[in-house]
């Protein structure tokens, strides 16, 4: 009688490839005041794929969804603001299955615009920000990324 060993095949399929940007020259430098309205801006191509990790870590999400990066936030008015530099995405959900990942978030629910401007002074600055502008943020790229 020969012995039956059970098992995984160690077969090893390549890991996907890191995500990638590239940089492009541009014919002039861009504006660097906190709007998004210059035409440099407006030509950039969306970053996608490099903040899945931390979403992944934080947040359990059912359904499709994807993410891209819309805008950097630089605050030294915090002492968290004076040693980061924010990296705002987006993330477009086919379905509002989210559960909390790390047990740290205590509350998790989607607010309608009305009820999280209602809340603005109870958010941190970069929330903040992110909420004062959040027409410019939700379509920026949206050109590019089509």
């Amino acid at each position: 009688m020969l012995p039956l060993f059970c098992g995984l095949l160690a077969v090893q399929n390549p890991a996907p490839p890191p995500p990638t940007a590239a940089a492009r020259a541009v014919a002039a430098a861009p504006v660097i005041d906190g709007r998004l309205d210059d035409s440099v801006w407006r030509q950039a191509t969306p970053i996608t794929g490099f903040v899945q990790r931390e979403l992944h870590e934080e947040l359990r999400i059912d359904g499709e969804f994807r993410t891209r990066i819309v805008a950097l936030l630089n605050d030294d008015s915090t002492p968290v603001g004076q040693v980061h530099l924010g990296v705002v995405h987006l993330c477009e959900l086919t379905d509002e299955n989210v559960s909390r990942g790390e047990a740290s978030l205590t509350e998790l629910r989607f607010l309608s615009l009305q009820e999280l401007q209602s809340r603005r002074e109870q958010l941190e600055t970069w929330s903040q920000f992110c909420l004062d502008h959040l027409e410019v943020l939700a379509n920026f790229g949206r050109s590019a990324a089509s």
